[in-house]
Parts: C-alpha cells; structure tokens; sequence
C-alpha cells in the first residue's frame, strides 16, 4: 500500500527525512536535509515566553481565598493537636 499525501509540505519533509530525496526522486544536499529535519526538532522557549510562566501566587485569581482557607484549616489542626496532648497529659 502507497502512503497518500495530501500536505504538500509534509509529503517534501518524508521523502527528505526518510529517502534523502526531492519530489523528483533528486538527491538532496546535507543542508536540506538538516533543514529539514530541524522541524522536527523542539525549539527552545524564548525569554519572554519564561516570563509569561513564572506566574506568582498573588498574580492568580482567588489566591487570597486559598490562602485564608488553608490557614483556617492549619489552625484547626494546631487546635486540635494540642487538645490531644492536653488531654492527654492530663489522663497521665
């Protein structure tokens, strides 16, 4: 069975990368065929794009609220840990 291209682009890229050869079965030249194959290749992110994700907390919406509620939650824990050990103590 024959592999059907319909991208014109990708069908250039496979017969280069695969086959080392052009549409018209020619030879291609080292530097085409590494241009080529860099596309297959991931890019390095840019600086700005860095920027963009070094997101802080308080950038985001409701980081507040998180921060309350997981405060609320910490002190219930202290709360109820030195309940334990009081009564604990206490029993003792």
């Amino acid at each position: 069975m024959r592999k059907v291209y319909h991208q014109h682009f990708g069908r250039k890229r496979h017969l280069s990368v695969q086959h080392r050869v052009d549409e018209l079965n020619n030879r291609i030249t080292d530097d085409e065929y590494r241009r080529l194959l860099s596309y297959n290749k991931k890019r390095p992110a840019t600086a700005s794009a860095a920027a963009t994700e070094s997101v802080t907390a308080t950038d985001q919406p409701g980081a507040a609220e998180l921060a309350a509620a997981v405060a609320s939650i910490f002190s219930i824990i202290v709360l109820y840990l030195l309940f334990v050990i009081i009564r604990f103590e206490v029993v003792v």
